[in-house]
């Protein structure tokens, strides 16, 4: 299934493709996109610069079920965030 954030990118939900020990699909995929020209927003992923990492882009993320599959998004009631709470 495909997300669609507020921006209009398109994202594959998290929790897609397969199992993977536990890690979303879309969670894994950013992991090992190690440098920012690798990290693809097309794939639902984002580049943290404080941390020199791609993360899962959370705030592409528009259901609940989808978000909370996620190891590293939370759900507030309205929307999908990076971090906990």
């Amino acid at each position: 299934m495909l997300a669609v954030s507020a921006l209009g990118f398109v994202a594959a939900c998290p929790g897609e493709g397969g199992d993977d020990g536990g890690e979303s699909g879309a969670s894994s995929l950013c992991a090992a996109q190690a440098t920012v020209a690798e990290c693809d927003v097309a794939d639902g992923c984002l580049w943290d610069p404080d941390h020199e990492q791609c993360i899962i882009d959370c705030a592409s993320i528009e259901d609940r079920s989808a978000c909370l599959d996620t190891d590293e998004c939370f759900w507030d009631g309205r929307a999908c965030f990076y971090g906990a709470i």
